[in-house]
């Protein structure tokens, strides 16, 4: 877990500048457990973290999925179980339990084979689990086993949020400070000094909610190599997330989906987000970020293209002095 001690570190390279630190490079692991809603609020008010980054209130339909999430792998054995969610029912989940089994012919090939053997389903009116065997004659202890697993496992998903809760809470914090990658492979990340009071915030918080988790943050000198490093990563972040934009919205385009208003500003409040990320840079690293711009460029003239284009419809007619306003970068 976090340990205040690792303030006294920090990265550098170069000469130093009489400005201090540029920022913080930060990484974390969060490990599999269950935790309650109560125990996440009481650690966000205790850290002085807003309340607008709780995780969203659990659904049992969330709840529901996350317990029945099991496969049976067959390993050397023939058969195995999977749940597989089943369409049509409106006001809730069904899910089947499935047996796949191995058959071997009497040529020497092999096929599988899959029979739907319980329907487990929950409705928004009764968020109880309820099970109808769907197969009595080929019903077997294994299944029986996982039916009353799942149950178990819903009793604690129904007031419980899992790792993945929180890693997308925390990212949802830290994205407030303007991150950005600083590994080709993530899990990495440099923020800016400005937001330094939120990196304390979020290394107070981890002990509380992150159980065996562990957070570590270090100071980035102020130097002549540091800076560098940050300028390549911005340039790096930047075309990714404009790379992304550029290939969403050609799916879009081929595929000739209706684009409504709200759709449209999405990405170009997407695009505004970096170009906001890419001014603040620039006033840090006290340069321009011409690569940055560029790469942001290309994603500001996709959704013009998308707004021009005769390959898509429109719900409504798009608000063309809004979408259309110069995204300054």
């Amino acid at each position: 877990m976090f340990n205040m001690s690792q303030k006294n570190f920090a990265a550098y390279g170069g000469e130093v500048s009489p400005g201090g630190v540029l920022g913080h490079l930060l990484w974390y692991t969060v490990p599999e457990q269950d935790i309650t809603r109560e125990k996440i609020s009481s650690a966000i008010g205790a850290a002085g973290i807003d309340k607008r980054h709780m995780p969203m209130p659990i659904s049992p339909r969330d709840a529901f999925r996350r317990a029945s999430r099991i496969t049976v792998p067959r390993g050397a054995e023939k058969t195995a179980y999977l749940v597989r969610e089943v369409g049509g029912l409106e006001n809730g989940v069904l899910r089947h339990i499935v047996r796949e089994q191995r058959l071997d012919g009497a040529t020497g090939g092999r096929r599988l084979d899959y029979r739907p053997l319980a329907a487990l389903q929950i409705t928004d009116d009764n968020p109880s689990v309820n099970v109808d065997i769907l197969d009595y004659s080929e019903m077997d202890d294994e299944c029986r086993q996982i039916i009353d697993g799942i149950k178990s496992r819903y009793d604690v998903t129904r007031d419980h949020y899992d790792a993945s809760a929180l890693r997308r809470m925390i990212a949802g914090i830290l994205g407030t400070c303007r991150p950005i990658a600083v590994r080709p492979s993530g899990g990495v990340h440099f923020v800016p000094q400005k937001y330094e009071a939120t990196v304390y915030a979020v290394a107070e918080l981890f002990p509380k909610i992150a159980g065996e988790g562990q957070f570590w943050f270090l100071p980035v000198i102020d130097a002549e190599n540091q800076r560098t490093m940050v300028a390549k990563s911005l340039d790096n972040h930047v075309e990714t997330e404009a790379a992304a934009i550029v290939a969403e919205l050609g799916r879009v385009m081929k595929g000739r989906q209706e684009v409504t208003p709200s759709l449209t500003e999405r990405y170009v409040k997407r695009v505004r987000e970096i170009a906001v990320s890419v001014k603040e840079y620039e006033e840090l690293l006290e340069t321009k970020a011409i690569t940055a711009k560029s790469h942001l460029q290309l994603a500001e003239q996709q959704i013009r293209a998308l707004l021009l284009s005769d390959t898509v419809s429109f719900s409504a007619p798009p608000a063309q002095e809004t979408i259309f306003e110069p995204i300054a970068v």
